[in-house]
C-alpha cells in the first residue's frame, strides 16, 4: 500500500476554521412549532503526525 496523506495536513501545522451548527427539534402536538438551539465556535485542528491530529475548541 503506498504512503498516502489523505488530507494533504502538513505535520506541525494547525489549522484554524469557524464552526456553525444549528439544530431543531419539534414534537408532534407540541403547543409551540420547533426548539432551535445554535453553536458558533473557532476551531483548531494541530497535526502531531500523519496519524495523530488534537482537536480544540475555543469561543463557543
Amino acid at each position: 500500500m503506498a504512503d498516502s496523506n489523505k488530507f494533504k495536513l502538513n505535520v506541525g501545522s494547525t489549522y484554524q476554521y469557524n464552526y456553525e451548527a444549528e439544530t431543531r427539534t419539534s414534537l408532534q402536538g407540541a403547543s409551540s412549532p420547533a426548539s432551535v438551539i445554535g453553536l458558533t465556535a473557532k476551531v483548531l485542528v494541530h497535526v502531531e503526525s500523519k496519524c495523530e491530529l488534537i482537536l480544540k475548541v475555543r469561543t463557543v
